[in-house]
Order: C-alpha cells, then sequence, then structure tokens
C-alpha cells in the first residue's frame, strides 16, 4: 500500500486519500448508523435497564440485544468491505423484522 503526500508551501505534508476509499468509508459508515439505528428503538432501554441492575422481566428480549451487538462487532472484524457490509445489513434487517420495542 502506497500513501501520496503533498507538501504544500508551509512544509506541511499532507495525506491525499483515494477518492473511492472515501467513498467505501461513507458506505460503511452508513451501513454502521442503519444498523445502530434498527437496534437501539428495539434493544437500548433493556440494555440501560439492565446495566442499572434493575430487574428485566423479558430477559430473552435482552439476550437477543446482546446476540445482535456481539454479531455485530464480529461482522466489523471481517475482512474485506463488502462481508462487513452484507453482514451488518442483513442484522439490521432481521432487527427490523421483529415486532415491538423491549422496555
Amino acid at each position: 500500500m502506497s500513501v501520496t503526500v503533498r507538501t504544500d508551501e508551509g512544509g506541511i505534508p499532507v495525506a491525499l486519500i483515494d477518492q473511492a476509499a472515501r467513498v467505501k468509508a461513507e458506505e460503511y459508515r452508513a451501513v454502521k448508523q442503519g444498523f445502530w439505528d434498527a437496534w437501539n428503538p428495539r434493544y437500548r432501554a433493556i440494555t440501560d435497564k439492565k446495566n442499572r441492575g434493575e430487574w428485566i422481566d423479558a430477559f430473552s428480549v435482552y439476550l437477543d440485544s446482546q446476540y445482535y451487538a456481539r454479531a455485530y462487532h464480529k461482522a466489523v472484524e471481517l475482512r474485506t468491505h463488502a462481508s462487513r457490509n452484507r453482514k451488518i445489513r442483513a442484522l439490521a434487517q432481521e432487527i427490523r423484522g421483529k415486532s415491538g420495542v423491549a422496555a
């Protein structure tokens, strides 16, 4: 991997980032945000409740939240851009397919 560096008049080197890399990064950020936009309304309240040490009636919903959070973090570590995005999108879609909001 090579990085192109440009030096302006001030002598400060500036790395030039490939435009395709910028597009991929923006797409990845959008996919990640889509996951959290799906996860938060369904699971944030119950996860916060558990973190405060409060009793949770719907413990299976809490376990679902942890399953999806772990699956997300595993997906983030996948080797290719396409596989990361595909897995994270699938997780978000799966969460959206579930009914109701946990409280």
